[in-house]
């Protein structure tokens, strides 16, 4: 599991009938990550430029992030949310 903490606010995405949408604010940003596998929790930051550009994930100790093959979950909590991981 990749826990991306970011900007969130809700906004229609056109002009037009239809609900407002989260968005997560991801571009041009960045914050912190927790990511759970193996039953290890590892922290550190991510970031991220223009739309077209790659995420960087880097652990609190300066390496890049070593994700394990296959499936991963991501989820993109509210900045504010109260995260725990343990």
């Amino acid at each position: 599991v990749l826990i991306i903490r970011a900007g969130q606010r809700v906004a229609k995405l056109a002009p037009g009938a239809g609900a407002p949408d989260p968005i997560h604010d991801i571009i041009d940003s960045s914050g912190t990550f927790f990511y759970a596998h193996g039953g290890k929790i590892v922290k550190g930051t991510w970031a991220k430029a223009a739309v077209e550009a790659p995420f960087t994930f880097t652990l609190d100790d300066g390496r890049p992030l070593a994700m394990a093959p296959g499936r991963t979950f991501v989820e993109l909590p509210a900045a504010d949310a109260d995260v725990r991981a343990s």
